[in-house]
């Protein structure tokens, strides 16, 4: 064994053994609080079981809650209720899966009318800043065409 020179060999050797042996009681404890906690949470749990069992059986006084007798009956209607759910959400998919290229073609036609809408609208605004000016043709003169099949409907032809 080593034998210490001096009183500060003897001290660091102290201190070294107190820290390992604080560390020893600290893993101890932590240890000891984990068990604990899986002991409070094992006991927990063995209690809602035997509740359960006594709700099971029917016996008075036991009663999961007001509206079902039994936690096994509030998961049942749970999984009922979701099953539901789950079939309303499938018969949605059907009806999506189903319209969804009429949808698409609707919003295409809708995105050529606005620009078809703002087309219209800057040439509009062309020929009423160009008749403020006193100048008559330009963009939209030369574009708007009669149709006599539609009694004078003036429409602007766009491709």
């Amino acid at each position: 064994m080593f034998q210490p020179e001096n009183d500060i060999d003897i001290d660091i050797d102290s201190q070294w053994e107190v820290r390992q042996l604080e560390n020893e009681v600290q893993e101890a404890e932590q240890n000891y609080h984990e068990l604990n906690m899986q002991l409070l949470t094992a006991e927990s749990k063995l209690q809602r079981a035997q509740w359960e069992a006594r709700c099971l059986r029917r016996e008075e006084g036991a009663r999961h809650s007001q509206e079902y007798a039994t936690l096994s009956d509030q998961y049942a209607a749970e999984i009922s209720r979701l099953d539901e759910q789950c079939k309303d959400l499938r018969k949605d998919q059907k009806v999506v899966k189903e319209s969804h290229e009429e949808n698409l073609k609707q919003k295409r036609a809708f995105v050529q009318l606005e620009k078809l809408i703002q087309i219209k609208l800057k040439v509009s605004m062309q020929e009423l800043q160009n008749m403020a000016e006193g100048r008559y043709g330009g963009i939209g003169a030369s574009r708007t065409v009669m149709d006599a099949s539609t009694a004078g409907v003036e429409r602007l032809v766009i491709e």
